[in-house]
């Protein structure tokens, strides 16, 4: 059994590479927790327990910060023990000092600086990524609409307009990564074009998002012919650009007729990329992309190893 002031967030798509000691104390807010690797009731290397060492609940808005950081939900009251799906992102590093330091900045959220509709937006984005990460592939392709509303809410956030509310389409997020470019002292070529590559690669996969959001989650387009074939053009792209397909091939993954199909067998990688789309403008707006960490495969359509899958019958724990 769970104690009132424990949460348990068992990891269902990635593993847990530790670098130092399997607990961890920290304070946060003024109280102080205790995060364990180690606790019986998780499986070695897929999840944690967060202890507060008073008694008292352990505050939500942690939870909901230790999902941005993980990817993986410290939210769900309704956690199990299922590590099946754990080759889809493979392995995930854990450095002890960048994740201090990471809580040290986002425990300083909401900022006393900032207008009270700003610090919503941040609210309601951190939110609409936390559903959306509990929610995982077992909704998809609905599970896209959330991260494309908490990418929306960021978006407003950064835009320093109030009132004036900017959709999806109207790439709003181009702020955050424009920023990002401007701030870089590195003015070496070869790491600019990286970077200038990277940035362009997550404007297209928002563009997935964009029209994955539009048929399905939000206006319902998925029904009328002509959208469906943007839709089918958009996977289509979206395949090429990542080497699972040619332009010029006879076969596609998807078409018209099959499109429901094609997305239900490509669901993991779509929910996999809109979910670290989403944490990267996080990242890059809380000014914490270098104490956030990705895997190897965050950001591939392809997964990692099948030597990473160890496979467990979901037990309800807590």
């Amino acid at each position: 059994m769970l104690g009132v002031n424990e949460n348990l967030s068992h990891f269902n798509m990635c593993r847990l590479i530790l670098d130092g000691p399997s607990t961890i104390d920290f304070s946060f807010k003024s109280a102080s927790y205790q995060l364990d690797f180690a606790d019986c009731r998780v499986k070695s290397g897929y999840g944690y327990l967060i202890r507060r060492i008073d008694g008292d609940e352990v505050d939500c808005q942690l939870l909901m910060w230790l999902t941005l950081y993980f990817g993986e939900s410290a939210t769900d009251p309704y956690a199990v023990r299922n590590s099946t799906c754990s080759f889809m992102r493979g392995d995930l590093p854990f450095n002890t000092r960048l994740f201090l330091k990471y809580i040290r900045k986002v425990e300083r959220r909401p900022l006393k600086s900032n207008p009270k509709w700003k610090n919503d937006f941040i609210h309601k984005s951190l939110s609409s990524y936390c559903l959306g990460v509990q929610m995982a592939d077992m909704y998809m392709p609905y599970t896209l609409g959330l991260f494309a509303l908490s990418i929306e809410c960021l978006a407003n956030a950064s835009l320093d307009v109030r009132g004036k509310y900017s959709q999806l389409g109207s790439k709003g997020y181009k702020r955050i990564i424009g920023k990002v470019v401007r701030q870089d002292k590195n003015n070496d070529p070869e790491h600019r074009r990286k970077v200038r590559e990277f940035m362009k690669y997550l404007d297209q996969e928002i563009d997935v998002i964009m029209h994955m959001r539009n048929a399905f989650y939000g206006h319902g387009l998925i029904y009328e012919p002509e959208h469906r074939k943007k839709l089918t053009q958009c996977m289509t792209d979206w395949m090429i650009k990542h080497g699972l397909e040619h332009k010029k091939s006879k076969r596609k993954w998807f078409s018209d007729k099959q499109l429901e199909r094609s997305l239900e067998i490509n669901k993991f990688a779509l929910f996999k990329l809109a979910q670290n789309v989403n944490r990267i403008l996080f990242a890059y707006y809380l000014g914490v992309s270098f104490e956030i960490p990705f895997t190897q495969y965050d950001f591939q359509v392809k997964h990692a190893p099948w030597d990473v899958i160890e496979y467990e019958h979901p037990q309800r724990i807590s």
